[in-house]
């Protein structure tokens, strides 16, 4: 509640002078003061199960629990759902507390105040709180298991949480997906596009709860209570459930690894094109429809012009994630090749420096956000997270959701000439501007004429 009220202020006094200080606006700080309470709720469970055994010693009830025909599955999981809700209820407490002083902030027309976004609030306390204090909460059982002495079994434990925390702010944003455990690590909470969970967060939670019933399976196996059923069995399904686990996490940081060696891919491809063919675009007219969350249709008509030298192609930029049903150069259908980012057009014939050329462009596809922005002087997803406040300004290079859309121009959703990278020593003539037209709405289409520019657009 402190740091709620504190980021609050900050918001209310300096928002208005600074947009550092926006950053903290109240209504989407569920995962960030979210953070910090899973962080005290894991510290507090060290020391509330890291004598799950010898409480029962101690407080001399330990045959009277052995006698008992109850399994050491069903002891230790009754006392982990117990310790977990425990944890977690003053969490929902808090988003309560936070919810109805921005309610009542609304009804006496405050401006220091505000409730939370309900979807990342409702994520927050389903998604990332339940998951990482079940995983938590089974890790000290099994250390308590293992080691039997309470100071060791606090001391391990609290070392294993420092550097798992002084780890998570040294990942690079894009491995967080796979090791953070915080939607708001990956995800900002907006209104525009509220995201609940995503398919890569919905697969790490799932990671880590096969760790916990693992490690739960593990220390209900190694219990000193005498238990029915096969030994080996039981560690047996213990150690695949880690396995499944951990192989679960290994292949998210392996598919995040692997989008940020394809970006790279796609840099290296378009950087060698910045020394090419260079073009003059004359002319765009395109007809675009959006179906939010589904498919994007795109049918544009370029009217280009050879700029220095005779061209044998055209090489034009399109985003990665569309597919090109149909090319035309000149009103005649024309061969093209589709890879990296980069759609190459065989010409009929060898272009003359000056002659124009029409090419029309038919694709469709859901455009890979990450594409675009490949000569930007920061990656943000290879940042660490302490230098992540850069989150802040995004990551993905525009949004197609199921309500909001958002496609910027370097997404390349629609075909440009020449590569998305380009030279810092070519700027746009505004001399030769001309003026731009619109058409009422993307259903009549778009018409326009491009500022005239040799080199790569």
């Amino acid at each position: 509640m402190a740091l709620f009220f504190l980021l609050t202020g900050l918001h209310a006094v300096g928002s208005a002078e600074s947009p550092w200080f926006a950053l903290f606006h109240p209504r989407f700080l569920a995962g960030t003061i979210g953070s910090y309470l899973v962080w005290g709720s894991m510290f507090a469970l060290v020391f509330l199960g890291f004598d799950v055994r010898l409480r029962d010693e101690r407080a001399s009830i330990a045959e009277a629990l052995d006698a008992r025909p109850v399994g050491n599955g069903t002891l230790l999981g009754g006392r982990l759902v117990g310790l977990v809700v425990v944890a977690w209820l003053p969490m929902v407490l808090v988003m309560v507390l936070v919810n109805g002083f921005g309610l009542l902030a609304r009804a006496v027309g405050l401006t220091y105040g505000e409730t939370l976004e309900p979807i990342s609030t409702v994520g927050f306390l389903l998604l990332d709180a339940l998951p990482m204090l079940a995983l938590w909460c089974a890790l000290v059982f099994a250390l308590a298991i293992a080691i039997r002495n309470r100071v060791i079994v606090a001391a391990v434990a609290l070392v294993v949480l420092g550097t798992y925390g002084w780890s998570v702010m040294r990942c690079p944003i894009h491995l967080l997906q796979a090791f953070g455990g915080f939607t708001a690590h990956t995800v900002i909470a907006s209104d525009l596009a509220p995201t609940f969970a995503t398919g890569r967060g919905l697969v790490q939670r799932g990671a880590e709860l096969l760790l916990a019933a693992g490690l739960f399976q593990v220390a209900a196996t190694f219990h000193p209570r005498p238990d029915r059923g096969s030994f080996h069995g039981k560690l047996a399904a213990g150690g695949m459930a880690i396995l499944g686990g951990s192989v679960g996490l290994a292949g998210l940081s392996w598919d995040a690894s692997r989008d940020q060696w394809q970006r790279e891919e796609w840099r290296i491809r378009h950087d060698a094109l910045e020394g090419g063919a260079q073009l003059d675009l004359q002319r765009i007219e395109a007809r675009v429809a959006i179906s939010p969350g589904e498919a994007l249709d795109v049918d544009a008509e370029y009217t280009v012009r050879v700029c220095v030298e005779r061209l044998a192609r055209v090489v034009m930029s399109l985003n990665p994630g569309m597919r090109v049903g149909s090319l035309f150069v000149d009103g005649r259908r024309a061969h093209f090749e589709h890879e990296a980012g980069l759609l190459s057009v065989e010409l009929p014939a060898l272009a003359e420096p000056g002659q124009e050329v029409v090419v029309r462009v038919a694709a469709t596809g859901v455009p890979d956000m990450d594409f675009g922005y490949l000569d930007s002087a920061i990656d943000v997803p290879r940042l660490a997270r302490e230098a992540g406040n850069l989150l802040m300004l995004g990551t993905n290079s525009g949004v197609f959701g199921d309500s909001y859309v958002a496609l910027m121009p370097d997404l390349r959703w629609l075909p440009m000439p020449g590569p998305v990278t380009v030279p810092e020593d070519i700027g746009t003539d505004f001399r030769d501007r001309t003026r731009r037209e619109r058409a009422n709405g993307l259903a009549g289409g778009w018409t326009g004429s491009a500022p005239r520019r040799c080199g790569p657009l």
